[in-house]
């Protein structure tokens, strides 16, 4: 965790705002709220500090609008790739061929492949963290089916997206996440 100190001194210097971080009560309740998970590196680190400024997502503030609004950036991935699946003819030759022509069919397919994958959790606008357990979690970049990795974990990510923004090197082709990793390298 000490890491993890370091890191936000570094963030903010660069004017990102903090609160208190979460407590296992909270993360509990969150989790429950949104049926997700927190994998392990971004629950200890929103448990020092909690970033808040613009583009983060405030995770203590369970207004109905700011649960709203983080149900609509959790769903943001499926709706995306729903509407590329419907007017931009997306589909990744992983998740099986596509015997017609029907739409609906390929929503369903797809839809099924969706739920059974791993969450992504969001981290700062369309950024997110796949709910897996792996040492090193990369963070992904999500529009629609454009989705990249971003960072190869939680402290690379800060530190290209805030700190370093000039050294942007991405490594997509180096890591293994059900589902998200076959649109990455399998679009056709």
């Amino acid at each position: 965790m000490s890491n993890y100190n370091k890191l936000i001194k570094m963030l903010e210097m660069k004017d990102i705002e903090f609160n208190e971080g979460l407590t296992d009560k909270e993360i509990a309740y969150i989790e429950k709220i949104y049926s997700i998970t927190f994998p392990k590196q971004l629950k200890d680190f929103i448990k020092i500090k909690l970033p808040v400024s613009n583009g983060f997502y405030n995770w203590r503030d369970f207004t109905d609008a700011n649960i709203k609004k983080i149900k609509n950036v959790i769903n943001a991935p499926m709706e995306g790739l729903l509407f590329d699946i419907e007017y931009n003819d997306f589909w990744v030759e992983n998740w099986g061929k596509v015997v017609d022509d029907n739409i609906e069919t390929q929503k369903q397919k797809f839809l099924e492949k969706y739920y059974k994958a791993p969450k992504l959790i969001p981290i700062y606008g369309h950024r997110y963290m796949p709910d897996i357990k792996a040492k090193n979690i990369p963070i992904l970049s999500v529009m629609q089916s454009d989705i990249i990795i971003y960072g190869k974990n939680l402290e690379d990510y800060f530190e290209k997206e805030f700190i370093l923004s000039n050294k942007l090197e991405l490594d997509n082709d180096n890591h293994d996440i059900e589902f998200w990793s076959d649109i990455i390298r399998g679009k056709r």
